[in-house]
């Protein structure tokens, strides 16, 4: 019943930016049991491709990739 609880979406018109992965290793984590442990680190970052509803030239209804449906009550 609340705004959001169901979405559709043209997951197509959505851009995604990555920056860089960056990894790294440690030995002194798990000395004792001869262990080395990893970690890598991913930055993401994304938005629809177009920012607001667009309307035709002929005055049909709006068109968006992404509809949510209104707050019931």
């Amino acid at each position: 019943g609340t705004l959001g609880d169901i979405v559709l979406a043209d997951l197509s018109q959505y851009v995604i930016a990555e920056k860089d992965m960056k990894a790294a290793v440690s030995v002194h984590v798990s000395f004792n049991t001869d262990e080395s442990a990893f970690r890598f680190v991913v930055r993401t970052d994304g938005l629809p491709s177009m920012l607001r509803p667009i309307t035709p030239h002929d005055g049909g209804a709006t068109r968006s990739a992404f509809v949510t449906l209104a707050e019931r009550t």
